[in-house]
C-alpha cells in the first residue's frame, strides 16, 4: 500500500480558518457562561437571605416571596450556564488537535525503514520477475502445435460432471426423505408430546387471570365462594386431585417413553443423520469458503491485470466487471445466511435480548411435513389398521360379532398393506432406474458393508433409570398431597373471613363462583380425555416401533445414511478431481498463461516497491537503476504478452470449450452451495423457533406447585437438547465467519498460490475412478436391496 504522507507539511500544523474563529466564539461563549454563573450564585445568596427572614424591614410574606423568587431564578440561571459550560466541553472534545510531533516523527522512520528495506530486495524481486517471463517465453516456444483433443479426456470428464450433478441433485433429496422417514416413525410420540404440553401449559398458569384463562391455579378464587353444602365443591376438589395425580404418572410415564426411545434403533438413526447433517454443514462451509477465496483472488487478480494503468495492452473493463461481480454474488449470498443467526450481534456473538422475532419466517414443523408427505399419510394409515386387527386378536373367547370384526380388520389390514407396500415399491423402483441411468457401465455390487449399532444404555442402566423415575414419581405425588392440604386450610381461614352475613352481601361472586365451576367441571374432563390420548399415543408409539414396517424401512434407512455419509465426504475429491481433468486438458497452454498472470502481479509488486521507496529516496543510485530495470523488463512483457496473444487464436476454440466445462462445474458447485444452505437455513430455523416456544413456555411454569416441578425437570431436558444443538451450529457458523475474516486478497497471497503439476496425474486418475465407482456400487445395492425386499413382500400377499 502507498501511503502519499507529505511529513513536512503535517509537523507544520496550523489551525484552519474555520478552527480559529471556532476558538474566539467558544471564548466568547465560555466568558459569557462563567458570568452567568456568578451572577446565578449571586442571586441565589440573596434569595436564600430573602427567604430566611433575615431582612427585618419587610414583612414576613414579602420576605417569603421575594426569597423564593430570587432562589428559583438563581438556580435557573445557574443551570443554563452549566449547560453552555458542558456544550463546550463537548465542542472542545470535537475539535481536531494537531498531531503530536513525536509520533509523526516515528511514523515517518518506521516507513522509512521499510521503504529502505523494500529497496534492498528490488533487485531481487525484479529477477524474480525476469523468471516468469523467461519460463512464458520458453514455455510459449515450446508448443509446436496444439494437441489434439484427447476425447477419452472429454469423456471422462463429460461423464464425471453427469456423475456429479446425479449425485448433488440426490444428495439434499435424500437427506430431505430420510429425516420425514424418520419423523414419520415418530409421530404419535410427537402428538403425546404436544398433548402433554398443552396440559402442562393450562394445568395451572398464574400468569393471566381468571378472565382471561381459567386453570386450578384460580381453585382459591372459586371454591370459598361456593356454599359448603353444594355438589360442585366436593366435584371440582376430587376431579382436581384426581387430574393432578394422573398428569404426575402420565409426566413420568412419558419421560420413559423418552428414556426407551433414546435407546432404540430409531433414535439412533436420528443420531446417524444428525452427524450427517452437521458433516453437510461442514461441506458447505469450506465450499463456501473455498468459493469466496477463488472469486476474490479471480477479482483481485482481474483488477491488477485488467484494470491497471501499468498494461494498458491488456486492459478490459469487461473481464474485470465480470470477476467483481461474480465475488459480489458470493458475498451477498453469505450476507443474506449471516442474517438466518438473528441471535448473533454485529461482533459475531451471541446476544438473546430482542432477536427473537419470528414473524416473517416461514417454519415448517415435523408433523406438517408428515402430513404433507403422501407415503407418510399411507404408512400411518397402515400402522393404525395394524394396531386395530392386534387389538381384535388379544380378545379373548371372541363373540360372533368379535370375529365378524377380526375379518373385518384382518381386510381392512390386508388392502392398506397392499397399498403401501405399492406405493413403496414404484418409489423405490424410480430411484434405482435413475442410479442405473447414471452409472450404466457398472453391474450389480456385492459385499458391501453393512452398519452395525450397538446399544447405548443395557438392561440395568434402563431398570436403575425406571427405579429413579418411580422414586422421584411418588415422592412429587406425596408433595401435591400437602400441597393441597395446605390450600384446603387456607381457603377454610378465607370461608370463616367471610361468614355467613359476608357471604350474602357478596352475592354477586358467588354467582360468579357458580359460573367458574362451571368452566372448571367442563376444563377437567378435557384434561381428563388428554390424558388418555397422551397414554393412548406412548402406547400406539411403542407399538410403531416394533411393527414390521418400521423395522424394515429402519434397515433401509441404517444403509441409505452409510452411503450418504460416504457421498458427502467423497464430494470435495469429485469437484478437485473434475477440475484436475481440466487442467490436465489444458497442460500445453496453462504453464504459459500462469507465468504471464504470475508476471504481470509480481511488476505491480515491483511498482508499489518502488513508488513506496521513491518517496523517500528519490535520488538514490540504487533506485534509478531498478527503475530502469522494471522499464525494460516491462517491456519484454509486453513483448512476450503479444506472441501469447498471436498463438492463442491457434487453440482459441479448445480454450473456448474449457472454459464453458469449467463455468459449467463452478455452476454446478454454486448450485449445491444454495441448495445446502437452503436446507441449513431451514434447519437453523425449526430449531431456533422450537427452542422460542421451550423458552417462553418454560418461563410460565409454576414452580411452586409440585406437579409443575416435575413437568419443569422433563421441559428442561427437552430444552437442554435442542438449545445445545443451537449452540453448536452457532459454534460452528461463528468459527466459519471467523476463517472468512481472515482470507486476504493481495498480490502476495496471489503469489503464494501453487502452480499445476500434471506429474502423477494417471495414478491419481485411477484411484479416484476405483473410489468413485465402489460407491457408486453401494448406491446401487443399496436401491437394489429394498427393492427385492419390496418384492418379496408384494409377492406373499
Amino acid at each position: 500500500m502507498v501511503l502519499n504522507l507529505d511529513i513536512t507539511l503535517a509537523l507544520k500544523f496550523e489551525p484552519s480558518p474555520a478552527l480559529r474563529s471556532l476558538s474566539e466564539a467558544e471564548s466568547k461563549v465560555q466568558t459569557f457562561a462563567i458570568g452567568l454563573l456568578v451572577i446565578g450564585i449571586l442571586i441565589l445568596l440573596h434569595g436564600i437571605i430573602f427567604f430566611s427572614g433575615a431582612i427585618s424591614s419587610c414583612g414576613l410574606l414579602v420576605s417569603l416571596g421575594v426569597g423564593l423568587g430570587l432562589s428559583v431564578l438563581g438556580v435557573l440561571l445557574l443551570l443554563l450556564a452549566g449547560l453552555l459550560l458542558f456544550k463546550i466541553q463537548s465542542m472542545l472534545r470535537e475539535v481536531p488537535k494537531a498531531p503530536d510531533l513525536l509520533d509523526l516523527e516515528d511514523a515517518s522512520e518506521r516507513l522509512r525503514v521499510k521503504a529502505s528495506r523494500s529497496l534492498a530486495s528490488l533487485p531481487k524481486e525484479i529477477s524474480q520477475l525476469e523468471s516468469y517471463i523467461r519460463s512464458a517465453a520458453n514455455d510459449l516456444n515450446t508448443i509446436k502445435t496444439w494437441p489434439h483433443k484427447d476425447q477419452r479426456l472429454v469423456e471422462t470428464v463429460s461423464r464425471k460432471l453427469e456423475r456429479l450433478a446425479a449425485a448433488q441433485n440426490y444428495m439434499i433429496s435424500e437427506l430431505c426423505e430420510i429425516r420425514e422417514i424418520l419423523e414419520e416413525e415418530e409421530h404419535h410420540l410427537i402428538l403425546a408430546q404436544e398433548s402433554l404440553e398443552w396440559i402442562g401449559k393450562s394445568l395451572f398458569s398464574t400468569f393471566l387471570d381468571m378472565e382471561s384463562f381459567l386453570n386450578l391455579s384460580h381453585l382459591s378464587e372459586v371454591r370459598p365462594y361456593l356454599a359448603v353444602n353444594d355438589p360442585r365443591l366436593l366435584e371440582i376438589t376430587e376431579e382436581s386431585w384426581e387430574v393432578v395425580s394422573h398428569f404426575i404418572n402420565v409426566t413420568s410415564a412419558f419421560k420413559k417413553a423418552q428414556i426407551l426411545f433414546k435407546n432404540n434403533e430409531h433414535s439412533r438413526m436420528k443420531k446417524k443423520l444428525e452427524s450427517v447433517q452437521e458433516l453437510l454443514e461442514t461441506f458447505i462451509y469450506k465450499s463456501l469458503k473455498r468459493s469466496y477465496r477463488e472469486l476474490g483472488c479471480l477479482s483481485e487478480k482481474m483488477r491488477i491485470i485488467h484494470d491497471n494503468p501499468l498494461f494498458p495492452w491488456v486492459q478490459d473493463q469487461q473481464k474485470y466487471a465480470h470477476a467483481k461481480n461474480e465475488f459480489g454474488e458470493i458475498a451477498r449470498c453469505l450476507e443474506e445466511f449471516e442474517k438466518t443467526f438473528f441471535w448473533l450481534d454485529e461482533e459475531c456473538a451471541i446476544s438473546y435480548m430482542d432477536r427473537w422475532d419470528f414473524l416473517n419466517e416461514s417454519i415448517q414443523n415435523k408433523k406438517s411435513r408428515v402430513d404433507r408427505d403422501y407415503i407418510s399419510t399411507k404408512k400411518i394409515a397402515l400402522k393404525d389398521r395394524a394396531r386395530t386387527y392386534a387389538k381384535v386378536l388379544l380378545e379373548e373367547n371372541p363373540t360372533t360379532e368379535g370375529k365378524i370384526d377380526l375379518q373385518d380388520a384382518q381386510r381392512a389390514f390386508e388392502r392398506q398393506s397392499q397399498e403401501f407396500y405399492t406405493l413403496e415399491h414404484t418409489e423405490t423402483k424410480v430411484r434405482l432406474e435413475a442410479l442405473q441411468q447414471c452409472f450404466s457401465d457398472l453391474r450389480e455390487a456385492t459385499n458391501v458393508r453393512q452398519v452395525r449399532f450397538t446399544n447405548s444404555e443395557n438392561a440395568n442402566d434402563l431398570k436403575e433409570s425406571f427405579e429413579k423415575i418411580d422414586k422421584e414419581r411418588v415422592r412429587y405425588q406425596k408433595e401435591q398431597r400437602l400441597y393441597w392440604e395446605t390450600i384446603d386450610r387456607n381457603e377454610q381461614e378465607l370461608r370463616e373471613e367471610i361468614g355467613e352475613s359476608l357471604r350474602l352481601q357478596n352475592r354477586r361472586k358467588g354467582y360468579r363462583a357458580g359460573y367458574d365451576a362451571g368452566r372448571l367441571k367442563g376444563l377437567l374432563r378435557q384434561w381428563k380425555k388428554n390424558l388418555r390420548d397422551v397414554e393412548a399415543h406412548l402406547e400406539d408409539a411403542t407399538m410403531d416401533f416394533e411393527h414390521e414396517v418400521s423395522k424394515s424401512e429402519l434397515c433401509s434407512v441404517r444403509a441409505r445414511l452409510e452411503v450418504l455419509e460416504e457421498e458427502l465426504m467423497d464430494m470435495s475429491p469429485k469437484v478437485a478431481d473434475i477440475e484436475e481433468l481440466l487442467s490436465y486438458q489444458e497442460r500445453c497452454i496453462l504453464p504459459v498463461r500462469e507465468n504471464l498472470e504470475r508476471a504481470y502481479l509480481q511488476y505491480n509488486k515491483c511498482s508499489e516497491i518502488l513508488s513506496k521507496a521513491k518517496f523517500f529516496f528519490p535520488e538514490d543510485e540504487q533506485l534509478l537503476v531498478s527503475e530502469a530495470n522494471l522499464r525494460e523488463v516491462g517491456a519484454q512483457l509486453k513483448q512476450v504478452q503479444g506472441k501469447y496473444q498471436e498463438r492463442a487464436q491457434e487453440f482459441a476454440i479448445f480454450e473456448k470449450h474449457i472454459q464453458e466445462q469449467k463455468s459449467l462445474i463452478k455452476e454446478q458447485v454454486r448450485s449445491f452451495d444454495l441448495a445446502g444452505v437452503g436446507f441449513l437455513k431451514s434447519e437453523l430455523l425449526s430449531i431456533a423457533y422450537n427452542l422460542y416456544i421451550k423458552a417462553v413456555v418454560k418461563e410460565s411454569i409454576p414452580v411452586d406447585v409440585p406437579c409443575m416441578q416435575l413437568y419443569y425437570s422433563y421441559y428442561e431436558d427437552n430444552e437442554a437438547v435442542v438449545r445445545n444443538r443451537l449452540l453448536n451450529m452457532t459454534e460452528r457458523y461463528q468459527n466459519f465467519k471467523r476463517s472468512l475474516n481472515s482470507i486476504q486478497f493481495n498480490g502476495d497471497v496471489l503469489l503464494r498460490d501453487p502452480v499445476y503439476q500434471p506429474e502423477g496425474h494417471e495414478t491419481r486418475l485411477k484411484e479416484r475412478e476405483l473410489q468413485e465407482t465402489t460407491l457408486s456400487c453401494k448406491k446401487l445395492k443399496v436401491a437394489q436391496d429394498r427393492l427385492s425386499e419390496l418384492e418379496s413382500k408384494l409377492s406373499r400377499r
